[in-house]
């Protein structure tokens, strides 16, 4: 699967990233964010949930890069595929707490470095 390229669109979209709400005529861009995402960084894991076995397909993990009432942005070496339903556990920094939810790939990018850019959302 080809990825976009992450820097391409968060250069021109900066501001709609980090604060969410708008648009962009520029770029035709039109953000879908409902809710303001603020620049955070901790550890997550995500395991894909099984549709027909008791197993995880796989196990991933990647550092948050910011976080919002809607969902996360994970920067990790691994690609997911869009639309897949994930079980994360975000370790808080500075303190030995995880969070565990339930998040779906809402898109992916990649970066110039080939690292790989989710936009997770908030399942429960």
């Amino acid at each position: 699967m080809a990825y976009p390229q992450f820097d391409d669109f968060v250069d021109k979209e900066r501001a709609l990233l980090l604060w969410g709400g708008g648009s962009s005529a520029a770029s035709g861009v039109i953000e879908q964010r409902k809710h303001r995402r603020v620049a955070w960084r901790a550890q997550m894991t995500a395991n894909e949930l099984p549709n027909d076995s008791v197993f995880p397909k796989f196990r991933v993990s990647g550092e948050v890069l910011n976080i919002g009432a809607g969902g996360v942005c994970i920067l990790s070496d691994v690609p997911l595929d869009a639309s897949t339903v994930v079980q994360c556990d975000m370790r808080l920094p500075g303190v030995d707490v995880r969070i565990p939810t339930v998040m779906q790939v809402a898109w992916v990018a990649i970066t110039d470095g080939d690292k790989y850019v989710w936009g997770l959302r908030y399942v429960i």
